[in-house]
């Protein structure tokens, strides 16, 4: 028989949106990539902070999203790069070279809503 909290658990989380994959890392032991285990989710850039003649990388999940798309801005808040055509889940990769060293924020837009921001550092 299944433990009924257990079950209000799952529809909890089920119905916020976010459905959890937490046992991916723990039953695999990767943990050298950030995991997405939500159904809407951005990771943090690796390496972080990045040096200036590096590359980082940026995982990401929008599934069945119709519209959804990665900015990157500089401190000032311009558009520094946009990254469109993004498949369900995946990862983006940004040559920090074409960076100046600083603070950069990013974030992932979901049918035209901001639904993650982080903070990424160019050395």
């Amino acid at each position: 028989m299944i433990n009924r909290s257990f079950l209000l658990g799952l529809l909890l989380v089920a119905s916020s949106g976010q459905l959890m994959a937490q046992e991916d890392e723990k039953s695999t032991g990767n943990t050298s990539r950030p995991s997405i285990s939500r159904k809407l989710g951005l990771a943090q850039n690796t390496p972080d902070p990045v040096s200036h003649n590096e590359h980082t990388m940026i995982r990401y999940s929008a599934i069945d999203a119709y519209e959804r798309y990665i900015f990157v801005n500089d401190e000032a808040g311009n558009r520094v790069m946009t990254f469109n055509d993004l498949k369900d889940e995946g990862e983006i990769k940004i040559d920090a070279s074409r960076l100046a060293p600083g603070t950069y924020r990013y974030a992932l837009v979901v049918n035209g809503r901001v639904v993650e921001r982080r903070k990424m550092v160019v050395k």
